[in-house]
């Protein structure tokens, strides 16, 4: 009764640290709005493309119609998705986002780190990639946690219109956070 007693303020203890901490990769005391736009809702599962590429339109409520607008350099991106900790995932789930993991595109001649996104578990890369590349997802360590089995081709790049909940065009679903496959990584 006393051992279950300290682990479970052991626990409390380290949840009481970690909210209160935080961590610097995300967090800043600096600008709360900023950290509100890489924490809240931001369409997550939901195609990127739709609005950010150049010929997006954005739906405006108001007037319950599609306008079109020359958008800003930091609003387009040329590929995109989200990070789920759930394969089935439903599109705009910010509970089942994966808020500390991040994207990396490896290529014959190099790798490329995705941006965090707006909302919990997004990501995108401005930078167009020419040759085939292997998405690969990481943890707030550094570490390798998931990988797709095969090269994507370099037009393959709304990560969300194939990794949806139920998965197309040969995805098992959505991009997630740990070794779908199992036991393909030691860490």
């Amino acid at each position: 009764m006393l051992e279950d007693l300290k682990k479970i303020t052991s626990f409390l203890f380290f949840i009481f640290i970690f909210v209160s901490c935080g961590t610097e990769e995300f967090f800043s005391d600096e600008d709360e709005d900023e950290n509100e736009y890489y924490l809240g809702f931001h369409y997550q599962g939901v195609s990127c493309s739709q609005c950010h590429s150049p010929d997006a339109g954005v739906f405006d409520y108001e007037y319950e119609e599609e306008k079109y607008y020359e958008k800003d350099e930091d609003e387009l991106f040329n590929i995109g998705g989200t990070i789920f900790n759930s394969i089935d995932a439903q599109d705009g789930d910010v509970n089942s986002a994966s808020l500390y993991h991040y994207v990396v595109l490896k290529t014959e001649y190099g790798s490329y780190k995705a941006n965090i996104g707006a909302g919990i578990g997004n990501f995108y890369l401005n930078k167009g990639i020419s040759q085939p590349f292997l998405p690969q997802v990481y943890d707030n360590r550094g570490n390798l946690v998931n990988s797709a089995l095969t090269y994507h081709k370099p037009s393959h790049v709304d990560c969300n219109s194939c990794h949806t909940s139920e998965g197309r065009n040969g995805a098992p679903g959505r991009i997630v956070s740990y070794d779908y496959y199992g036991g393909r990584y030691e860490n």
